[in-house]
């Protein structure tokens, strides 16, 4: 009985090991670079390779508390991390810059959305300006 048991449980265990496999083959065959636009109409590119988001590039329109909006373009981010499930979560900050941004998505066959927290000081302003935008890129 103990042998039926211990054999049953070897490929229980073994099925969940080709599952994560196949799994995990999936995840990494996604590969290529991906452009589109945010919800402000702005572009936004990236290759996605490796398990990795990297050459990330958008432009934001960030609003202050004046109402007065700032026009930016961010590029040189490091490679951000896509989990198991296709996902990538990611927070930056510049203490210099008074800067922070968090990147977030999930990555699919043919097209990554997701969404951008960006906020920094305007020197001319003299305030923290932020905007947080949805977007979809699309595999080129």
């Amino acid at each position: 009985m103990i042998r039926k048991r211990s054999a049953r449980a070897l490929a229980g265990g073994l099925a969940v090991i080709v599952l994560l496999v196949a799994a995990s083959v999936a995840y990494a065959a996604v590969t290529g670079t991906f452009s589109g636009q945010t919800g402000q109409k702005q572009p936004i590119s990236f290759r996605v390779a490796h398990g990795y988001v990297t050459n990330l590039q958008f432009t934001i329109r960030e609003r202050c508390p004046n109402g007065d909006i700032w026009k930016a373009t961010d590029h040189g981010f490091p490679k951000i991390k896509i989990n198991k499930f296709h996902k990538f979560d990611e927070p930056f900050s510049n203490k210099v810059l008074k800067a922070r941004a968090e990147i977030k998505g999930t990555v699919f066959k043919q097209k990554v959305t997701g969404s951008i927290f960006e906020g920094r000081v305007i020197a001319k302003e003299h305030k923290f300006c932020s905007a947080t935008v949805k977007f979809t890129a699309h595999k080129r």
